[in-house]
């Protein structure tokens, strides 16, 4: 996970996600910003540039961040 930085600008794979009781399928897809990596659990917290419901931030795997 060394490729992210805290603040990095990112894109987020939503395909398959139930946030905020929406499942996104297709090739849905979100822009935000790092602000936690926890190498510990595998894990990259990003703030959205949407929110859904209130909903802001999203706890995902390296595999659905990519580098925008």
């Amino acid at each position: 996970m060394a490729e992210f930085q805290l603040g990095q600008k990112v894109s987020v794979n939503l395909v398959g996600l139930h946030v905020a009781e929406v499942e996104f399928g297709g090739s849905t897809v979100a822009n935000g910003v790092v602000e936690e990596i926890d190498e510990t659990n595998k894990e990259i917290t990003v703030r959205l540039n949407i929110s859904f419901s209130g909903r802001q931030f999203l706890i995902v795997s390296p595999a659905r961040v990519t580098a925008v």
